[in-house]
């Protein structure tokens, strides 16, 4: 059985390759989502095994007939980039319908830093609250997080572990 992720630290305390093989498992089950397909081929599809698919997204499998397959969603933490409270940080988010919501907020708050939504696009995220953050939807505080080049999530990912 995998650890539970409930906290960033829980995350934290993942070595690096449980990491890996955390992602690529739940990376495996997005793409069987998204594409409808097979389980089997989508975790080819992300270099992840099918050891690795049962023990990090075991709620995200049933198995029937012989076959793996995906459920509609699942119960699974997962850690989500999101900017809240002025700044980005990564939330543990719990599901995958909570995951997708953050990720649409997000898609919305990153677009508008880069000058590709609209203040509206932002703005309708106001109110919401994500594990216990407030959802920053102030178009003037993104453009600012933007200027000041702290909109850099692959740089704020590898600080989390340093």
């Amino acid at each position: 059985m995998s650890p539970r992720i409930y906290t960033v630290e829980d995350y934290l305390r993942l070595s690096e390759s449980e990491r890996t093989a955390r992602t690529r498992a739940l990376q495996a089950v997005a793409i069987a989502r998204r594409e409808g397909g097979d389980l089997k081929s989508a975790a080819r599809q992300a270099g992840a095994s099918m050891d690795d698919v049962r023990m990090w997204a075991d709620d995200a499998v049933e198995s029937g007939l012989g076959r793996a397959r995906v459920t509609r969603e699942d119960s699974i933490a997962r850690l989500r980039p999101l900017f809240v409270d002025g700044g980005l940080e990564f939330l543990v988010v719990n599901g995958s319908v909570e995951a997708e919501h953050v990720e649409r907020i997000f898609d919305d708050q990153y677009r508008f830093i880069e000058g590709n939504a609209t203040r509206g696009d932002v703005k309708q995220h106001a109110g919401i609250t994500i594990a216990g953050r407030r959802v920053e939807a102030d178009p003037d505080v993104l453009i600012a997080i933007g200027l000041a080049g702290d909109a850099d999530v692959p740089e704020s990912y590898r600080a989390l572990f340093s």
